[in-house]
């Protein structure tokens, strides 16, 4: 059975050590915020792309999953951190959704915020692209399935949601889906709302490499695709459209820690005003999330400040990973983020 994602501690890179860095491990909390927010009025008639017939409450708890989707989005949660400048996040104690896996955000010029994410066996028993959208800075939110069209029959499970808003307003979304020869491609897919999509074609074609969940992000006339190697190694493709990539390089994500010298696995873009572009990273072994800057997409310089220290026992186990984060309209920032859910 094909698994569109497998879980990955952080490499161990070269021998070698790091200064310090400042714990951002939050104190915890007595509770995690799991209002029920699907009766507020972000779905209302003013929002004329809002499809009611996509609406779907979000699940709560661990999914009943089998073995073989352990690494999947069934027993992990994604929840919500805010930071005043981008780079050290504090946990909301707010829950966005359980059984979802592997966000990616965008903040609309009018303030609405889109969180993408992998959901638990969403259509037909398969895991599925959700959005969770946001129109007051992130305190409530409605929650519904992405139509996705184009796809053959008996598809393996869609996921890994890495979204971009076009210049005239349309999106185009890329997604990790298995082929018929066992294959793993990134395939690109195309929206004028945000909620259907047409599948366009496929972007990276992996051959026998298996290369998974992507980050996406135009820089000039250029695009710059970062995906998941077998191992956990990440691999650089470009484009020159958005429709095709081509493999360009292995990227070093080395980072020193005061663990030690690790490698980071990348997870989402963050437009930076002082830095050009903010690349979010985790590391399993490390327990955190860090991140890099790049102005050309290509050199990765390490910011060594944890962004989201180890996991709370009430609300988290084990981990934290795949942060995706956005400036709102107030001038902060926003992070939604994987942890495992507590037994």
């Amino acid at each position: 059975m094909w698994v569109w994602w497998m879980g990955l501690a952080c490499t161990p890179a070269p021998q070698g050590s790091g200064d310090s860095n400042a714990d951002t491990t939050d104190s915890p909390a007595d509770t995690v915020d799991t209002t029920d927010t699907s009766d507020s009025d972000v779905g209302d008639s003013d929002k004329p792309n809002d499809p009611e017939e996509l609406r779907f409450d979000p699940p709560s708890g661990r999914a009943d999953f089998p073995p073989q989707e352990s690494d999947g989005p069934g027993p992990r949660r994604i929840l919500l951190a805010t930071s005043d400048d981008g780079v050290h996040y504090v946990r909301k104690q707010q829950l966005l959704t359980d059984q979802g896996n592997t966000p990616n955000m965008l903040v609309l010029p009018n303030g609405r915020i889109l969180v993408y994410y992998t959901a638990y066996h969403l259509v037909n028993d398969l895991d599925h692209v959700a959005v969770a959208v946001s129109d007051d800075n992130g305190e409530s939110w409605l929650h519904y399935q992405t139509d996705l069209a184009g796809f053959p029959e008996n598809h393996p499970p869609i996921g890994d949601p890495d979204i971009l808003q076009m210049e005239d307003g349309s999106f185009r979304m890329y997604i990790t889906n298995g082929s018929d020869d066992q294959t793993i491609d990134i395939i690109s897919n195309v929206s004028a709302d945000g909620f259907h999509f047409e599948r366009e074609g496929i972007a990276l074609d992996n051959d026998d490499s298996h290369r998974k969940d992507s980050l996406t992000q135009k820089i000039g006339d250029t695009y710059y695709m970062y995906v998941l190697s077998e191992g956990g190694w990440m691999a650089l493709a470009t484009s020159d459209d958005g429709l095709t990539f081509t493999h360009h390089s292995v990227a070093s994500r080395e980072m020193t820690t005061e663990q030690g010298v690790r490698q980071y696995i990348l997870s989402n873009w963050m437009p930076d005003p002082d830095a050009g572009q903010r690349i979010f990273a985790f590391c399993m072994q490390n327990q955190d999330i860090r991140s890099f800057t790049t102005t050309d997409g290509i050199t990765l310089t390490p910011d060594t400040d944890v962004s989201l220290g180890a996991p709370l026992d009430e609300a988290e186990s084990l981990w934290v990973k795949d942060a995706a984060a956005q400036q709102l309209a107030d001038g902060s920032w926003l992070m939604a983020y994987v942890a495992e859910i507590p037994e």
